[in-house]
């Protein structure tokens, strides 16, 4: 932890009011001091990738093949913990991109899998084509809902 620098959720905030793309997002980054650890995903049309965000290092893993898989856990080969304390759910999820189609509905099946119950606050799934976001409050269980958010309107 570092007291000087800018809360992570300071930052997200001023990188959706600032920024129209990854670029401009890259750039802002630059400059950024991290108070604690966390990962970010930063998507725009032409794709995404993570950011995994510490007060020493800003590391970005790109997208592969068009996903971005992120757990809370540090996964590029500069800040990742040892193979055998490795997430399990972020191998899990890996696992899906084996899969011939990748719909909404089976990324949401992989979010379920690799759920931790009551641990686990929310699930999210975007849509960078038609500008869609998928958001579930809580664990997985057959009570709660997954609501659609059409983004259009606030991009246009």
């Amino acid at each position: 932890m570092s007291l000087a620098g800018t809360p992570l959720m300071v930052a997200a905030r001023q990188l959706m009011e600032d920024c129209a793309s990854r670029a401009e997002a890259r750039r802002l980054l630059r400059d950024f001091k991290a108070t604690t650890t966390g990962c970010a995903i930063l998507a725009d049309r032409e794709g995404g990738a993570v950011y995994e965000l510490t007060p020493k290092n800003i590391i970005v893993r790109p997208a592969e093949e068009g996903i971005c898989t992120c757990t809370n856990h540090f996964c590029s080969k500069e800040l990742a913990v040892p193979m055998e304390e490795r997430c399990w759910r972020f191998d899990k999820l890996e696992e899906y991109r084996k899969r011939q189609k990748l719909d909404v509905e089976a990324v949401a099946k992989a979010l379920d899998d690799v759920s931790q119950g009551k641990a686990t606050l929310h699930s999210m799934i975007f849509e960078l084509k038609t500008l869609r976001a998928h958001i579930a409050v809580g664990g997985a269980d057959k009570e709660r809902a997954r609501k659609t958010v059409d983004c259009g309107e606030l991009f246009k």
